[in-house]
């Protein structure tokens, strides 16, 4: 555990805010969970799936890239292994995860699945400062997916986006309270 703090404190350092009296309680909270969508899939559904990475991370590191192996798919489980690397070379077989706005990517996707619950393991990784050896950032977590036998119903809506100038943010919400 000593390690894997100095490896977030190390990141938190960089930070543009990291003078400033912030406190961030169980930073191991924003890191590694699992979304999938659509969030009700069927049999004949492709999963799209991502994982969450705070922006932080990247603030002061920008040359650190998202890099995903190939899920690994058993008959009721679903691994997900991501790493934070400047090297890509170093992990053949994973592809980089390359979009302006990382917290709205997807990371992958999962062929049709049989129906059942499948337990979802996601593990993040980056560099160990004093080792140079990868390690996880955080414990890795743990979430279910489920694909029903028959998919939910689809319905539409109306999705509206929304920009602000000053902060260079995009917001996307299908809400009519927040529209």
């Amino acid at each position: 555990m000593k390690q894997i703090g100095r490896i977030l404190l190390g990141l938190l350092a960089l930070a543009p805010w990291a003078g400033t009296a912030v406190a961030i309680v169980q930073p191991c909270a924003l890191i590694g969970n699992a979304t999938f969508s659509p969030m009700h899939p069927g049999p004949e559904d492709r999963v799209a799936y991502a994982v969450s990475l705070p922006a932080m991370l990247f603030a002061q590191a920008p040359q650190l890239g998202i890099l995903v192996g190939p899920a690994s798919v058993t008959a009721d489980r679903i691994d997900i292994d991501v790493v934070l690397s400047d090297d890509i070379r170093a992990f053949p077989g994973y592809h980089p995860v390359s979009v302006k706005y990382r917290v709205d990517s997807v990371f992958g996707e999962l062929n049709p699945l049989a129906p059942g619950t499948y337990a979802v393991r996601t593990s993040v990784r980056g560099k160990d400062p004093g080792t140079g050896g990868y390690v996880d950032l955080c414990a890795p977590k743990d979430s279910r997916l489920t694909i029903d036998v028959v998919p939910a119903a689809v319905t539409t809506a109306s999705v509206v986006e929304f920009y602000n100038d000053s902060l260079d943010h995009y917001f996307m919400t299908q809400s009519e309270a927040e529209i």
